[in-house]
């Protein structure tokens, strides 16, 4: 299987990352094929994002609008 992208719009919610990754380890997904694209806005604290990725070791690019 080749690697999947995620492309998420604004999202406020760090959690709702962390929620979709623990969901595709809890299906046995390997973690190392994600790639995640975080479209946010200004006021959205992107380094929270980061340290999500960070934590699970996928690669991300969190970019503001």
């Amino acid at each position: 299987m080749e690697n999947s992208l995620v492309i998420l719009p604004t999202i406020r919610n760090p959690e709702f990352i962390e929620a979709y990754i623990n969901n595709a380890k809890g299906h046995s997904f390997d973690l190392y094929k994600l790639e995640f694209m975080v479209l946010t806005k200004d006021f959205v604290d992107k380094f929270k994002y980061k340290r999500i990725f960070k934590e699970y070791s996928i690669e991300a690019q969190v970019l503001n609008q």
